[in-house]
């Protein structure tokens, strides 16, 4: 199976959450947590046309009681979700890190570093919230189109200035 994955880096309370809810329909809280809409999955809007069917996690992984065996058992629970669903060709995944190694799980460099490293893997492209001017910088070693916002509601932009803005760089409408 091959991963596609685009990223949503910030540090806690960046608003990776609120954008990923907002790019994808999944928006609110449960009383446990981080509300799905019944489902993981999206049909996300392509600009030129079509659908991209999307699995997303609004929490960051390093935040993920899922995923606590960093990296390895982050990719290991998202490729579950798609052998679950039934979709073993390309995968599309939308995921959020943090950027500083919280509660000892890594940083979202590391995971990036092992995602990268799988040969199956590919990041489509980085998006940065109230990242530190060296974080942006870390990202862009990567070749990877990246994205930086002051965070979720950039500076002068509104709200939906700032999702418009995400979606075109991702490509999706």
């Amino acid at each position: 199976m091959s991963l596609r994955i685009w990223v949503i880096m910030g540090e806690s309370e960046a608003g990776k959450s609120t954008l990923i809810g907002h790019l994808t329909g999944q928006f609110g809280k449960s009383d446990n947590g981080l509300k799905h809409n019944g489902t993981d999955f999206s049909n996300v809007p392509l600009s030129g046309g079509g659908l991209l069917k999307l699995f997303s996690m609004r929490c960051a992984l390093q935040e993920n009681s899922r995923g606590k065996e960093r990296p390895v058992g982050a990719l290991t629970y998202i490729r579950k979700k798609f052998r679950k669903k039934g979709l073993v060709q390309h995968s599309n995944c939308l995921l959020a890190l943090r950027l500083n190694d919280g509660a000892g799980q890594g940083s979202g460099f590391e995971y990036l570093d092992y995602f990268i490293g799988q040969g199956d893997v590919e990041v489509m492209s980085i998006v940065t919230l109230g990242a530190k001017d060296c974080d942006v910088d870390k990202a862009l070693e990567y070749g990877i189109p990246t994205l930086a916002l002051a965070n979720w509601q950039d500076c002068q932009r509104s709200i939906l200035g700032s999702i418009a803005a995400v979606r075109r760089h991702f490509g999706w409408a």
